[in-house]
């Protein structure tokens, strides 16, 4: 029986010396009994608690592979982190954050079930600082995804949609926002979305954080600009599809009575049908 991991739990770490083993711990506590390995990529941690932590961490437990590297930020980080792995899927865990324990079974249950799908996510418990500004997760769509991320980084990914769009851009302009760029770019490339409307993992909201400085001042503005250039042929494929749908819609309601006709067929005389003749 090959001891090759299904999944890969990927951290980034700096200086979250004082998280990481709550993160782990989670990864400890989850009812998936397959095989995984724990990533840890010390992304230049100059904080001493950090790196005594990393070392014993390595000598307590085979399952987990530490790296270091100079700092080069958090997408380069889990970018070097799937390279040293081998495995079908991967979980991007920050290190100060804990995943529930029905997360990966949950996930990887939709994964093997359709392979279209490349990246499956659930709904964060907020806890620590109210103060900081949260977002709110829903179903993904790609016509709205420039506008905002409705996706956490705490998600997996099938591999395969991940090397399709060679991981993440190391763009230190992403920095927070790296997680966005990704989700944009594996749409694009055909891979479907699953959400799991229930509570899988617990995000720390606390000041200071990554996200809350990627979103002060004119960053996200910075960030939106950067789409506006890197995605513009998907910008435009968006547009020239909704305008198709936009003159669509107003040939439709031209004829109201042949778009009553095909709206009460649809929701009331197709379930009526046998099924051979259902389309």
């Amino acid at each position: 029986m090959s001891d090759k991991a299904v999944i890969s739990i990927i951290i980034p770490c700096y200086n979250s010396g004082d998280f990481l083993t709550d993160a782990i711990e989670s990864v400890y506590n989850q009812t998936f009994t397959g095989n995984y390995t724990i990533i840890i990529v010390d992304d230049g941690s100059t904080d001493g608690t950090t790196h005594v932590l990393l070392k014993q961490l390595q000598q307590q437990d085979q399952k987990i592979k530490i790296f270091y590297q100079e700092n080069k930020g958090p997408a380069a980080a889990r970018n070097r982190g799937v390279r040293a792995s081998d495995s079908k899927y991967l979980l991007f865990l920050d290190s100060d954050n804990k995943l529930r324990p029905e997360y990966i079974y949950k996930a990887l249950k939709v994964l093997e079930a359709n392979e279209e799908i490349g990246v499956v996510y659930g709904a964060p418990n907020f806890f620590g600082d109210s103060t900081v500004p949260r977002f709110t997760p829903h179903e993904f769509d790609m016509y709205t995804m420039h506008r905002g991320n409705c996706i956490d980084m705490c998600a997996v990914v099938r591999r395969e949609a991940w090397s399709s769009v060679g991981g993440f851009d190391e763009n230190r302009l992403l920095i927070g926002h790296e997680d966005w760029d990704l989700w944009i770019m594996i749409g694009a490339k055909g891979w479907k979305f699953h959400y799991i409307q229930e509570v899988l993992y617990d995000y720390r909201v606390r000041e200071g954080s990554v996200i809350v400085n990627a979103n002060q001042g004119d960053k996200v503005a910075k960030v939106l600009e950067y789409f506006h250039v890197k995605h513009k042929e998907i910008l435009l494929r968006n547009f020239n599809q909704l305008y198709q749908k936009k003159l669509f819609y107003e040939q439709e309601h031209k004829n109201p009575f042949r778009l009553f006709a095909k709206y009460f067929y649809h929701e009331f005389l197709i379930n009526l049908l046998p099924p051979k003749l259902k389309k």
